[in-house]
């Protein structure tokens, strides 16, 4: 389950939010799902079902990466589902997850349990 997920590291080196993380180029290649390499291994895995959640608020570099990341998956053959959660950003997407009654929360266990998507 990948929620509002940075697919490539790369943009954000030249951003203040690297001064604390002090990611070098070699990093954020190593660590980025949507880096050729990473990619090559992740298809690999063909079983694995993938589900890429973004806020409906979200930014469009989320919204873009999680597009992206979702056609890469796609067009490797991959199992893959695409949620826009109404009304969250990246931020409350998560937070509210810890809601009983919040209904994401309910779709991650039901994921969780049985590896697909109930929207």
């Amino acid at each position: 389950i990948h929620l509002s997920g940075v697919f490539d590291l790369l943009p954000i080196l030249s951003t203040s939010v690297n001064f604390p993380l002090k990611m070098t180029r070699l990093d954020a290649e190593m660590f980025s799902p949507l880096q050729q390499g990473n990619m090559d291994r992740l298809v690999t895995a063909k079983h694995l079902q993938h589900w890429v959640v973004v806020g409906e608020n979200d930014s469009p570099a989320f919204k873009d990466q999680a597009e992206k990341y979702v056609g890469e998956l796609e067009g490797r053959g991959c199992q893959v589902a695409f949620t826009v959660q109404p009304s969250e950003d990246h931020f409350s997407l998560v937070e509210r997850l810890m809601e009983d009654q919040y209904s994401l929360t309910h779709q991650v266990l039901a994921f969780i349990n049985t590896g697909s998507v109930s929207c």
